[in-house]
C-alpha cells in the first residue's frame, strides 16, 4: 500500500490547486458581475444556487456514500462490487435527474414567489432557474464518474479537469456578460464548464478503472442497501450543512429583501473561500481513512487525527485573527465603498465558520469507519439552532440577527461533536484541547494585538484610504501577523521535526517516501 500520508498530501496539493482556481476566478468575476447584473439579479444569481444546493437534499444521501465504498471494496479488490456500486450511482441518479426537472418546472412560479423575486425580474429569474436545473441534473447523472476519482484517491487527474472547465467558464463568462447577456449568459457559461467536466470524468474514470463494465446485471440488492444505510445517516448532515450555509439567504430575502441578499453574498463568499483552504484536506481523508479501517489499522488513524488536528487548529486560529484584521481592505478592493456591511458579515461568518474546521478531522473520521450517526446528532443540532435563532433574531433586530444565529449555531453545535467525538475516541478533550488547541489560539491573539496596534498607528498617519493605501495596509498587516505568529509558534515548539517534514514533503522539497504516518 503506497503511503497513506503520501496519498493524503498528494491529493490534497491538487485539491488546492482546483480550490484555488475556482475560488479565484470566481473572486475575480464577482465585481464585475455584480456591476453587470446589478445588485437584484446578482442576489437573484445567488439564490438560484441555494435553490439547487436544497434540490441535493433529495438524494438520500446515496451520493455521499459513493467515495466510501469505491475505495473499500477497491482495496478489497472486489471488481463486482465496485461495478455494482457505478451502476446504482448511474440508475438511481437517472431517475433522480428526472424528478428533480420536473418538480422545479412545476414549482418554478412557487419559487420565485417565495424568494419574493420582483415581477420586473421574473422573466429573466424563470430562464435562470430553468437553465441552471438542467445543468444540475446532468451533472447528477455523471455524478459516479467523478466519485471514481475520489474513491480511487486520484483527486490529481480529477483537479486537472476542474481547473480546465474553471478557466473556460470565466473567459466565457467574461464574454457574456461584455455582450450584455447578463444572468442568461452566465448560464450559458455555467453550462460549458459543467460540459467540460463531464466529458472530461466519463472518459479517463474508463482510463483510470479499465475492468469497469456498465450493465443491470450488476445492480445487486446487498450493495444498494449499503448504500442507501450509509447515505441516509449523512443525509442527515447535508440537511444541516445546507440550512447552515445558504439559509440565511432565504431568510433574508423573504424577511427583509433582495438588496440584503447581496451584502450577505459578498460576506460569504469570501468567508468560504477562506474556510475551504485547510477544509481541502479532508476531501482526501474520508477515502484514506476508510482505506485504514479496512485495514483496521486503529494506530495509524489515532495519530493521523492528532496530526491533523494541529494543522488545521493552527490554520484555522490564523484565518480567523487575520480575518476579523484585513476584512475592511478586502471588502473595499474587492467591490468598492458602500459595503461595509459586507466586512462585518465576512468577520462574523469567519468566526463561527472557523470554529467549525475544528470538527474537520473528526467528521472525517466517523465518515471512514462507517459511523457518520456521530456527525448527524451534532447537524442536527446545528440545524434546529440556525433555523429557530435566525428566524426569532431577523425579526428582533434585523439584518445582525442572522449574523448572530448563524455563528451560535456553529458555535454550539461544534463544541457538542467535539465533545462526542473524543468520548467515541476515549480522549479527554479538555487535555487534547490544551495541547493542540491553545499555542496556536494564544499566538494569533498575541498576533493581532501586535498587528492592530501598528495598522491604527499607520491609519492615523494616512488619513484617506484610496485602493492603493488598502493595498499597502492589507499587505503590512498581513506580514506583521503572519511574522509576530511565526516566531511564537516557533519559540513555543509547537512544530517539531515531524510537522516540518509532512511541510516539505508538502510543497515538494523531499522524496514522498521521506513520510509515513506511524
Amino acid at each position: 500500500m503506497p503511503g497513506t500520508a503520501k496519498k493524503i498530501i498528494r491529493n490534497t496539493i491538487y485539491n488546492s490547486a482546483g480550490f484555488i482556481s475556482l475560488v479565484l476566478v470566481n473572486l475575480l468575476l464577482t465585481p464585475y458581475i455584480l456591476n453587470k447584473l446589478g445588485n437584484q439579479m446578482f442576489a437573484v444569481w445567488s439564490l438560484i444556487f441555494v435553490i439547487t444546493n436544497y434540490l441535493n437534499l433529495f438524494d438520500l444521501g446515496i451520493g455521499s456514500s459513493f467515495s466510501k465504498f469505491i475505495s473499500e471494496y477497491h482495496t478489497k479488490k472486489d471488481e463486482s462490487a465496485l461495478n455494482s456500486v457505478i451502476n446504482w450511482g448511474i440508475v438511481f441518479y437517472l431517475i433522480y435527474s428526472l424528478l428533480i426537472f420536473i418538480l422545479v418546472y412545476l414549482l418554478k412560479s412557487f419559487i420565485l414567489a417565495l424568494l419574493k423575486i420582483p415581477f420586473v425580474l421574473q422573466n429573466e429569474s424563470t430562464y435562470a432557474l430553468l437553465g441552471i436545473a438542467v445543468i444540475f441534473c446532468l451533472s447528477n447523472f455523471f455524478r459516479i464518474f467523478r466519485e471514481i476519482f475520489n474513491g480511487l484517491q486520484r483527486m490529481d487527474i480529477l483537479n486537472r479537469i476542474t481547473i480546465l472547465a474553471v478557466v473556460f467558464y470565466g473567459i466565457s463568462a467574461f464574454l457574456f456578460l461584455k455582450s450584455n447577456r447578463g444572468i442568461k449568459g452566465l448560464v450559458w457559461a455555467s453550462g460549458i464548464q459543467s460540459g467540460l467536466v463531464i466529458l472530461g470524468t466519463t472518459f479517463f474514470s474508463k482510463k483510470l478503472f479499465p475492468q469497469m463494465k456498465l450493465s443491470l446485471s450488476f445492480l445487486k440488492k446487498e450493495i444498494f442497501n449499503r448504500l442507501f444505510k450509509f447515505g441516509i445517516k449523512m443525509q442527515i448532515c447535508s440537511w444541516a450543512g445546507v440550512i447552515n450555509f445558504q439559509s440565511d439567504k432565504v431568510i433574508l430575502s423573504y424577511f427583509l429583501g433582495l438588496n440584503w441578499v447581496t451584502f450577505y453574498e459578498l460576506g460569504q463568499k469570501i468567508a468560504m473561500a477562506l474556510r475551504g483552504l485547510p477544509l481541502l484536506a479532508f476531501s482526501a481523508l474520508v477515502p484514506a481513512v476508510s482505506e485504514l479501517e479496512t485495514e483496521r489499522n486503529y494506530e495509524k488513524l489515532r495519530e493521523l487525527y492528532r496530526q491533523g488536528s494541529k494543522y488545521i487548529s493552527l490554520a484555522t486560529f490564523f484565518l480567523i485573527f487575520l480575518t476579523f484584521l484585513i476584512a475592511p481592505y478586502l471588502i473595499n478592493m474587492w467591490v468598492g465603498e458602500g459595503y461595509q456591511l459586507s466586512s462585518l458579515t465576512l468577520q462574523v461568518l469567519m468566526l463561527g465558520l472557523g470554529l467549525n474546521l475544528l470538527t474537520g478531522m473528526g467528521t472525517s473520521i466517523v465518515r471512514g469507519i462507517g459511523r457518520p450517526e456521530y456527525e448527524a446528532r451534532y447537524a442536527v443540532l446545528v440545524m434546529f439552532l440556525q433555523l429557530f435563532l435566525s428566524i426569532i433574531l431577523v425579526q428582533k433586530i434585523g439584518y445582525l440577527g442572522v449574523l448572530i444565529g448563524s455563528f451560535s449555531a456553529t458555535f454550539l453545535g461544534s463544541l457538542y461533536f467535539l465533545l462526542i467525538f473524543h468520548k467515541l475516541f476515549a480522549e479527554n478533550f479538555l487535555r487534547f484541547a490544551s495541547e493542540i488547541y491553545f499555542k496556536p489560539l494564544a499566538g494569533s491573539l498575541i498576533a493581532f494585538i501586535c498587528a492592530s496596534g501598528f495598522n491604527f498607528y499607520l491609519r492615523s498617519l494616512i488619513g484617506h484610504s484610496g485602493i492603493w493605501e488598502n493595498l499597502a495596509l492589507l499587505i503590512f498587516n498581513i506580514l506583521i501577523y503572519s511574522l509576530v505568529l511565526f516566531v511564537f509558534i516557533l519559540k513555543t515548539r509547537y512544530i517539531q521535526n515531524k510537522d516540518l517534514k509532512v511541510f516539505k514533503l508538502y510543497f515538494g522539497i523531499s522524496e514522498p517516501q521521506a513520510l509515513e504516518i506511524k
